[in-house]
């Protein structure tokens, strides 16, 4: 039995989550701290080929989302017209901030390091004072400055770890198409479930429960 529980969890452990890998980097409470002492905990001897196999995922990611920004300003910067270029320069209020990021960007890039370099060299947050702290709201006010890395930990953080939600909307359909009634087409079972949905949200009524025991007993 023992042998079949270890054979069960390395089949598991080698399909982890990448994408659940990323969350953890991501929330400036762990970044990539958190995951070696993870990895490390369940298994010390392919923990640091782990970590580097999810560096490398989460590296190639940036690097996607940063080349989209980069083509998405230079398409905005040549549709810009001069009219709108003597607008801004108007308009704005703080020139020397806008000036300050720019030379920020010009030395990190000198140096050779990315958004996603800084943001991990970065020091940890202290949990305890960040307990309840939003990871979305946090990426939403540093955009300015991590504007390519702040959008990617957006998407990432933004996606769903559970499949409760859309297997809740197949296992109802046992419920209106039971071994008692068969027959429905199934146009007139996705507009049952559809209905119930609008009106009780997948929860089954007091009223549901006790048609159904009607029905059993007429049939019994």
């Amino acid at each position: 039995m023992a042998s079949r529980m270890h054979e069960k969890f390395k089949k598991y452990w080698m399909l982890y989550s990448v994408v659940l890998a990323f969350g953890a980097i991501l929330d400036p409470r762990m970044k990539l701290q958190f995951l070696k002492f993870c990895y490390s905990k369940l298994d010390s001897i392919s923990a640091q080929e782990k970590i580097k196999h999810v560096k490398n995922k989460l590296y190639k990611l940036y690097d996607h989302y940063a080349n989209k920004q980069n083509i998405a300003s230079a398409s905005s910067s040549t549709l810009t017209t001069p009219s709108e270029e003597i607008s801004k320069s108007k308009g704005t209020r703080f020139k020397i901030f806008d000036e300050f990021k720019a030379f920020e960007n010009v030395s990190a890039s000198n140096d050779g390091k990315s958004e996603l370099d800084i943001y991990l060299e970065e020091p940890k947050l202290d949990f305890e004072k960040f307990r309840e702290m939003d990871i979305i709201m946090y990426w939403k006010n540093y955009s300015g400055k991590y504007p390519d890395l702040s959008v990617m930990a957006r998407d990432v953080l933004s996606i769903p770890i559970t499949t409760i939600t859309s297997e809740s909307a197949f296992s109802i359909g046992g419920r209106v198409l039971t071994k008692y009634r068969s027959c429905i087409h199934h146009e007139n079972v996705q507009t049952l479930v559809a209905t119930r949905n609008w009106l009780h949200d997948f929860t089954q009524t007091q009223s549901d429960e006790d048609e159904d025991d009607n029905v059993k007993a007429i049939l019994s």
